[in-house]
């Protein structure tokens, strides 16, 4: 059994969920590795000298990468309660 140690290794590069990440990354698009937009969070990254999420008091998630996210993670299981 594969143990994903970490959020971003488990939502982004775990080989065992290659296949069930697809959709989800689709969905990202262009931001397929910004854990805080995968999460629903702001994202203070940069692109251009811009933060990629424009102003805070403007800013809203992604509901669609969000929704993608949530998906993927019930695909693959891992939100199963461990007994």
């Amino acid at each position: 059994m594969t143990i994903c140690k970490t959020v971003p290794h488990f939502l982004f590069s775990c080989p065992r969920w290659k296949d069930e990440r697809q959709a989800m990354k689709v969905a990202h698009g262009s931001r397929y590795w910004d854990l805080s937009h995968a999460l629903g969070g702001y994202s203070t990254a940069e692109r251009d000298g811009k933060k990629v999420d424009g102003e805070k008091g403007k800013w809203q998630p992604d509901l669609n990468a969000v929704k993608a996210t949530i998906e993927y993670a019930i695909k693959t299981g891992r939100l199963q309660r461990q007994t």
